[in-house]
């Protein structure tokens, strides 16, 4: 039987994203408000074109901290995706589920010793709720690398299937 889950989990928001989207607003006013007083007497209407394309490029800049992760798990295979803004989509993990050296709770007592010397990391987590949060350890590109990511139980019953020596609870 061939199993397919998804998952989609929004990344919360930190103060600094929402210091960035102030300093965008202050930024794009600033430069409207150049762009009005000394371009008006040159170029008249047009100002207002430039007016107008100033606020468009900050609404997309801000449309940029907006980030969620897409969890799917197709048959011991977990693929994860980064979408952006609700438009863009990057694959930035996949991996097969063999393939894992451990998988565990990061709120548990097996994360330090299993990611001490690890430098690589993918951080696909919502940073909202560090109990559900699951790390794997894998060689992954070459590369130990440690993925933080947040499964629900579906997730897990299915790859307690495939590797049910390698989940650490």
């Amino acid at each position: 039987m061939d199993a397919f889950i998804e998952k989609l989990v929004s990344k919360k928001r930190k103060i600094s994203d929402y210091i960035l989207n102030l300093g965008i607003v202050v930024g794009s006013l600033l430069l409207s408000l150049v762009a009005l007083t000394m371009l008006a007497d040159l170029l008249g209407s047009i100002a207002f074109l430039i007016i107008a394309a100033i606020i468009y490029f900050a609404y997309k800049l801000i449309q940029l901290t907006s980030i969620e992760f897409e969890y799917i798990v197709t048959n011991g295979s977990l693929d994860i995706d980064k979408i952006t803004a609700q438009r863009k989509r990057k694959r930035i993990f996949s991996a097969e589920c063999r393939d894992f050296e451990v998988m565990a709770k990061v709120k548990g007592s097996n994360y330090g010793q299993h990611i001490e010397s690890i430098t690589r990391k993918i951080n696909a987590a919502s940073s909202a709720d560090p109990d559900g949060e699951y790390f794997i350890v894998l060689p992954y590109k070459g590369e130990r690398t440690v993925v933080y990511f947040e499964p629900d139980k579906r997730m897990l019953d299915s790859f307690r299937r495939f590797i049910p020596r390698k989940i650490l609870d």
